[in-house]
């Protein structure tokens, strides 16, 4: 067995679905899912029922943490109250609480004044600040503009599209302060796996085409793109065999296996780089200390992937995969 220990890998892009939506996942299942996958600290997004988005909620969900956690929790909270876009959250209450930074993720700040409110006023306190572009480029491209005017920072999630790496591309070698985010699933399937699977292989953005898929690739080679994420989005199975299924694949378990399938093992991408951009850079994003934790990987191991017994949920574009190195020790 050819086996190699590494750093475990931070994910700062997770659903956890609680508290609200426990019925898909909560704070044991899916940090239990994260350490499986190899995944020591998570950060989880603030769209659940009730919106994380006030100091108290914070609070209390670390408490949560502490008691049911099996790996690393880190709160994100909503930028604007109830995620709804017209006012502002106490962004210096919400980083006294343990707050690591601040997004509305799927239901992004549409106004453009209030987002450079935002993003100065996250800046103040430190908080990065993460938006989740919809419809990605053009709303990367509106990111951008702002970043330009307040010289404030920001991190931008999940892009899988080539002109917006063009774009975000270009902002870098401007000086601009920005970072972002991709997933294994932009870099490993195209909008076929969506046409074969429906459902399990539907998320936000969508898959794209093959040039897009080459154009992240050539985002990590080259740096644009800074840290490799999940968008961890479990649903139940009920809700994705719906006509109008809701968006989200399961991702945790999927992370290095995925990556190193893909990546390492296709000689795209030096095992340093996929160790910085799954372990370190995140932790320099949202500002954390270094990772101790580390974990054993069988990089000779090919497994058919199959959605553990655990999980609650099984929509995953990566069942039936062959993927190669697993996680022998977590």
């Amino acid at each position: 067995m050819n086996t190699l220990t590494l750093p475990a890998a931070t994910d700062i892009h997770v659903h956890l679905r609680d508290p609200g939506q426990t019925y898909k996942e909560d704070i044991a299942s899916g940090t239990r899912a994260a350490r499986r996958g190899g995944v020591a600290a998570v950060a989880c997004m603030p769209n659940t029922r009730p919106v994380i988005d006030n100091a108290d909620l914070v609070e209390t969900l670390y408490t949560r943490v502490a008691r049911e956690a099996v790996v690393d929790v880190h709160i994100i909270a909503a930028v604007t109250v109830g995620q709804r876009g017209l006012a502002l959250t106490d962004f210096e209450a919400l980083k006294r609480a343990g707050a690591v930074a601040l997004s509305d993720d799927g239901v992004p700040v549409r106004d453009d004044a209030l987002m450079a409110q935002a993003l100065l006023a996250a800046q103040r306190v430190g908080l990065p600040l993460i938006d989740h572009c919809e419809p990605e480029t053009e709303n990367i491209e509106r990111d951008i503009a702002l970043v330009r005017q307040t010289k404030a920072p920001i991190h931008i999630a999940h892009v899988s599209r080539a002109a917006s790496l063009a774009l975000i591309r270009a902002a870098k070698a401007e000086g601009l302060p920005i970072t972002c985010e991709t997933c294994p699933h932009y870099f490993f399937f195209t909008d076929e796996r969506h046409r074969e699977l429906g459902g399990n292989a539907q998320m936000n953005p969508p898959l794209a085409s093959q040039a897009d898929v080459q154009a992240v690739i050539e985002a990590l080679r080259d740096g644009t793109i800074d840290c490799i994420t999940t968008d961890h989005a479990p649903h139940h199975r009920v809700e994705k065999a719906r006509p109008l299924p809701p968006n989200g694949i399961l991702g945790l378990e999927t992370l290095w296996p995925a990556t190193l399938t893909a990546l390492y093992f296709t000689g795209l991408l030096p095992l340093d780089t996929i160790v910085d951009k799954l372990c370190h850079a995140p932790r320099r994003i949202l500002k954390l200390p270094p990772q101790t934790h580390t974990i054993d990987i069988d990089l000779d191991a090919e497994r058919v992937y199959q959605v553990h017994p655990d999980s609650r949920c099984v929509n995953t574009p990566f069942a039936g995969v062959a993927l190669r190195g697993h996680i022998i020790k977590e």
